[in-house]
């Protein structure tokens, strides 16, 4: 893929065959640098950022929350707080170049 949001042949052969494609270099660098920071912001207590074997599941039960906006309990963690952040939105749902590939 040359320009960000164009997909070839390959790609949609592999949409249709797959259901998903995996394309790099296509979101904001400095969006997604924002997001990973707000994602270790409200990590759990118990793992580092720079020690990823500590990252396996499950939640130790003292650390579970089952609120909407940063839901984690056994093998799950679902970060929802800043879902509706104007920066997160434009991030992926309002990005242009997401649109085009989806379109």
């Amino acid at each position: 893929m040359t320009t960000p949001g164009v997909l070839d042949e390959e790609h949609i052969v592999h949409f249709k065959t797959n259901g998903f494609l995996i394309l790099c270099r296509v979101l904001d660098p400095g969006l997604l640098a924002r997001a990973r920071a707000r994602l270790w912001d409200a990590a759990l207590t118990s793992i580092w950022r720079d020690n990823p074997e500590g990252w396996n599941g499950p939640i130790p039960i003292a650390e579970e929350d089952e609120g909407r906006d940063n839901y984690r309990k056994g093998f799950r963690w679902q970060y929802r707080a800043i879902g509706t952040d104007d920066w997160m939105v434009a991030l992926l749902p309002k990005d242009p170049c997401v649109w085009h590939v989806a379109q």
